[in-house]
């Protein structure tokens, strides 16, 4: 009798690992970040009240389902950097190295139709608030 709730013990807390393994992280595949963004405007602060200015020819992430992103120009013509990302908790990560150096960018978004707003959250912060728009171009 003690073995079999032993095992039904064992089985629920089995299940109940694998039901919040499966929800740490947004599947990839699925995600709403998968596809190209433009940059089209960029919010920042002096001191003062909040500045919002368009970005013209703004460059483009383009995110993998496989967790790989590309930052291009706006013509597509030459890669900024890449590397990889993570979304989870609506924080995405951004892992590349630039000028030799590895950095990341952890990022907490916001999706409104086919706009996507980054807010940067580490590992600099700004003190008086900024973010960066973007907005759909493919899935």
């Amino acid at each position: 009798m003690i073995i079999k709730r032993y095992f039904v013990l064992f089985l629920l807390l089995g299940f109940v690992s694998c039901d919040k393994d499966s929800q740490d992280g947004v599947p990839l595949v699925s995600s709403d970040i998968v596809g190209s963004w433009q940059i089209v405007s960029e919010s920042y602060s002096i001191g003062g009240p909040q500045i919002s200015a368009e970005v013209k020819n703004g460059a483009i992430y383009s995110f993998s389902s496989d967790g790989t992103f590309v930052l291009y120009k706006s013509d597509l013509s030459s890669v900024i950097y890449s590397g990889t990302f993570d979304y989870k908790d609506e924080v995405i990560t951004l892992n590349y190295v630039r000028d030799g150096e590895a950095a990341y960018w952890d990022l907490k978004t916001s999706f409104e139709d086919d706009f996507l707003t980054w807010y940067p959250i580490g590992p600099t912060i700004c003190i008086e608030g900024c973010s960066t728009t973007l907005k759909r171009l493919v899935r």
